[in-house]
């Protein structure tokens, strides 16, 4: 969860900068009249999410794993166990699969999921967020995975950029002042998502053939991993305030941008990971000389106007329904990630952020990363530039910088 942020002491620099003729220096000059993109933009998702739904439903879960019995009580809340007894006997069906594709599926999947838990925290501590009452939700970063692990990312992900296309008609959204996270939280995000997301997945996709039970509970972990990644930071990020030598005010630091190489650290680490990640799977495909197939494992999905419509788990066993919701969930999140990331390049080039031919070069990148990095790397890439085009604005802000023409 976001921290509480203390107000800037007096003769901190305001959020709305030193300079309010600043535009002038900007690369490109703005786009003012944004309404019919924001229009197509939001219609964009709104499809995304009521596609998402042919795909996604609850399936029929397992009554026992490899002869183990399901663990009833892990709490003691009678509403939570309930909740994760279900989503654990319904994950089971993914670990035991003797078919190989579904196998690699599943480890695809919470490779490329990576990307989004840290950079949905990361948002959750923007200045721009905590400080409007529009981006107030983004500052719930457990909340949103907790969404995600119950209704899908494909499901969530559209609503989640839908409040923040809400959230960024403030006009000082973007503004370099705005952009900020707490430093500390910048140090404290990327080993939180190792230590709260990345281990227990790998965890997870790690055969215990012989310990049914302990593979079940690692199921369970799994379910809340994302969750406790934002209470992590917070964690981590208060510890490192506590050691911090030093009596700069944080309200100071923010405006000198100390945040940003941690940021670009964790996005870029994020980056070449899961496109290590992705390359290595095609390449794994491309050597398994037809054995395994590329399609079936990723592709394999009824389509919402096919002859079986709504109808088609009827004809389906449980295990391989679930893998087609699994399939499903990640073709309408690759989707909505290129959509986003590419409205992302629009407005930094409509905020005058970089020039036309810039922003076109990399929104062909965009377009083309799902294919050549993959969709985490597609994700992380783009967020990497974009913190590093707002951050280059800030000596423009104060008056330190000229457009070069």
């Amino acid at each position: 969860m976001a921290s509480r942020r203390q107000q800037p002491r007096p003769g901190a620099p305001s959020p709305q900068g030193p300079n309010p003729a600043w535009t002038d220096d900007l690369p490109a000059k703005p786009i003012k009249n944004a309404l019919l993109p924001r229009l197509i933009m939001g219609l964009v998702l709104l499809g995304l999410w009521h596609v998402a739904a042919h795909g996604i439903k609850a399936g029929e879960v397992p009554n026992s794993f490899l002869g183990h019995p399901f663990r009833k009580t892990f709490t003691g809340n009678g509403m939570i166990d309930t909740f994760l007894a279900y989503l654990t006997r319904l994950f089971s069906l993914a670990l035991d699969s003797p078919v190989a594709e579904q196998r690699i599926q599943l480890g695809y999947i919470l490779c490329m999921l990576t990307p989004t838990v840290l950079i949905w925290v990361v948002e959750g501590h923007r200045r721009a967020n905590l400080q409007a009452f529009s981006g107030r939700v983004l500052t719930f970063p457990g909340f949103w995975a907790l969404m995600y692990q119950t209704f899908a990312i494909a499901r969530t992900g559209p609503i989640y950029f839908l409040f923040t296309l809400l959230a960024s008609l403030n006009p000082l959204y973007y503004r370099p002042t705005a952009r900020v996270v707490d430093v500390d939280v910048a140090r404290s995000v990327l080993p939180a998502v190792v230590l709260g997301y990345v281990i227990s997945s790998v965890l997870l996709c790690l055969p215990h053939w012989s310990s049914p039970g302990a593979w079940l509970d690692l199921a369970t972990l799994w379910q809340v991993a994302p969750v406790i990644v934002g209470p992590l930071t917070v964690l981590f990020a208060s510890i490192l305030r506590r050691l911090r030598s030093g009596n700069e005010d944080a309200d100071v630091e923010v405006f000198k941008c100390k945040d940003l190489p941690h940021l670009l650290t964790a996005y870029a680490t994020l980056f070449w990971t899961t496109a290590a990640a992705h390359l290595c799977t095609l390449a794994y495909f491309a050597l398994s000389a037809g054995r395994l197939s590329l399609y079936r494992a990723f592709f394999d999905v009824p389509l919402p106007w096919g002859p079986l419509g709504d109808n088609w788990m009827a004809s389906v066993d449980p295990r391989e329904a679930f893998f087609v919701v699994l399939r499903w969930d990640q073709i309408i999140m690759v989707a909505t990630s290129l959509a986003w990331c590419l409205w992302n390049v629009f407005e930094m080039r409509r905020l005058g952020y970089t020039t036309t031919t810039e922003a076109l070069r990399v929104a062909a990148a965009v377009a083309a990363s799902p294919v050549m990095v993959g969709p985490g790397a597609m994700y992380a890439g783009t967020w990497y530039w974009r913190e590093k085009k707002i951050a280059e604005t800030s000596k423009m802000e104060q008056g330190d910088g000229k457009k070069e023409r």
